[in-house]
């Protein structure tokens, strides 16, 4: 066994816990299942995680793929990524409050949808999930393989300019 390999898993698993952040979700999630049962909630719970897996894992494999189909960069999906942030926590600051009255049938309706959005995406697997998996792929080298010896698919950090903000032949921001 590879000496890098302990320090890598666990730097993945530090990582993905603090991105996906489980403990800061629990109490949305016991928020909005309120007055269900156990057996509706560990459904809700599995169908999340399930689909916040199978994110990852798309993006992971096929991550590249797509920001080089769409022609964005590393980096300007770092800034897309700051600036959708800053605009949710402007409008939380703002506090706003908008009464709804629901129905029961559409309240179940609801509880029903929540095991993908929002709990799967983009509460467990966000962005910062996504470009985490992405990074530590990159940064997999020797210490993580296939099994058959093939190492990790490695995408691409380092914008193509050299500037490590981005430039010329980085393609063009997401806005």
């Amino acid at each position: 066994m590879d000496s890098t390999l302990l320090p890598f898993a666990l730097l993945c698993f530090t990582s993905f816990f603090t991105l996906t952040n489980p403990l800061g979700t629990m109490p949305v999630f016991l928020t909005m299942t309120h007055g269900m049962t156990d057996k509706e909630r560990q459904t809700i719970v599995r169908r999340a995680t399930i689909v916040s897996f199978i994110t990852l894992m798309v993006f992971v494999f096929a991550g590249q793929f797509l920001f080089k189909f769409f022609g964005i960069s590393t980096n300007g999906f770092r800034i897309a990524g700051g600036v959708i942030i800053f605009k949710i926590g402007f409008d939380m600051l703002q506090a706003r409050y908008t009464p709804m009255k629901l129905k029961d049938e559409e309240i179940k309706t609801y509880a029903d949808d929540i095991s993908i959005t929002p709990l799967g995406i983009p509460m467990l697997c966000g962005p910062g999930a996504m470009l985490g998996s992405k990074m530590n792929t990159g940064n997999a080298g020797n210490a993580g393989n296939t099994g058959n010896g093939a190492p990790l698919p490695e995408p691409d950090f380092v914008p193509q300019s050299g500037n490590p903000f981005g430039g010329p032949g980085d393609g063009p921001l997401p806005f």
